[in-house]
């Protein structure tokens, strides 16, 4: 967490894990390491306004149907058009992962 910029006690370090350690064993997986770190970086990226309204406005754009939601073509383009080097197959992967609905 230090290498994250995060200064945290021992103890929050054991109860962040506690939280999310579905199985027990008192490490995390990567799958459970994910799901610790999402609010950390999501407020990290709210903390940043200006990071915030570039991210609007990237939305904005890609979001080419006006619908309010990316579609995988949408995110994609977009991603592509920032210089990404990404397979729309890994774009397919990453909203299988994360699209929650």
């Amino acid at each position: 967490m230090s290498g994250l910029g995060q200064n945290i006690s021992i103890e929050k370090a054991n109860e962040m894990i506690r939280s999310v350690d579905k199985d027990g064993d008192g490490k995390i997986s990567q799958f459970e390491f994910f799901e610790l770190m999402k609010p950390i970086l999501l407020d990290e990226l709210v903390a940043s306004d200006s990071q915030v309204e570039d991210m609007r406005a990237k939305f904005k754009e890609a979001d080419t149907d006006y619908s309010g939601f990316l579609s995988v073509d949408e995110f994609y383009a977009c991603l592509l058009s920032m210089g990404a080097d990404v397979s729309r197959q890994e774009v397919i992967n990453m909203f299988t992962e994360f699209d929650a609905d």
